[in-house]
């Protein structure tokens, strides 16, 4: 044979046309059915950290930390793990793999489910300190309220003595957020180049933000020094 693949398949209670495949900073449908030589020509479709189906009440999503072809056909969850093919690589995928998968059950639909947060844990899992202090860490520079929208980037800016902060929008809907500073600064919203800059707010310690479906923004931040009180004096 040409090739041989290897996956793992799950049949679920779920009815629905179209199944969620994530990608960077948001996801797309595609139909479940095979009606047309279109649809059936989409026999494996990419997914980076999951694949859910979902109705109005229920759904069930395939996580995945680096596997990342998915298959969704008549409610048969289907996740690509090896392929072996002899062209152009002969020796492709062979030796050991080390990989994690798994099948979460969810109330709601994707957008109102946790699908979201337990597949980035799943491929990022977080660490957690009792006290900043023990650690010899201060309090978070940023924090974020808000539902659908991540802070995905904390960076330098390239080209000028600033913070960049990038904020996504994440489950296709207008949504609102309020972000908090640890201390004043200056912010700007500039484009994903940080070539252009944008009227500067001066002096704030926190403000709203509002995304439309799937909207990326990214900000210059720089904070103002701290006054010295002995030299207030």
């Amino acid at each position: 044979e040409s090739r041989k693949l290897l996956q793992t398949s799950f049949p679920v209670n779920i009815v629905a046309e179209s199944a969620a495949y994530d990608i960077q900073y948001g996801f797309v449908r595609r139909p479940m059915h095979s009606n047309t030589s279109r649809d059936f020509a989409k026999f494996e479709m990419p997914a980076h950290r999951y694949t859910d189906i979902s109705d109005y009440e229920k759904g069930v999503a395939l996580l995945n930390d680096c596997k990342y072809a998915s298959t969704v056909r008549n409610s048969v969850m289907t996740l690509s793990l090896l392929r072996a093919t002899k062209y152009p690589d002969y020796f492709a995928d062979q030796g050991a793999h080390e990989f994690t998968y798994s099948l979460l059950p969810h109330q709601g639909c994707l957008e109102e489910s946790t699908v979201m947060a337990q597949s980035a844990c799943l491929n990022r899992r977080p660490v957690i300190f009792d006290r900043y202090e023990a650690v010899g860490l201060q309090a978070p520079v940023i924090g974020l309220d808000g539902e659908g929208i991540s802070l995905e980037v904390i960076k330098k800016a390239e080209k000028k003595a600033a913070i960049v902060l990038r904020f996504v929008e994440t489950r296709g809907r207008n949504s609102t957020a309020k972000v908090a500073l640890r201390q004043a600064a200056d912010l700007a919203e500039t484009d994903l180049l940080e070539w252009d800059e944008k009227e500067v707010a001066a002096n704030i310690t926190d403000f709203k933000l509002t995304l439309a479906p799937f909207e990326i923004k990214s900000y210059l931040l720089r904070f103002r020094p701290k006054a010295n009180p002995a030299v207030t004096k």
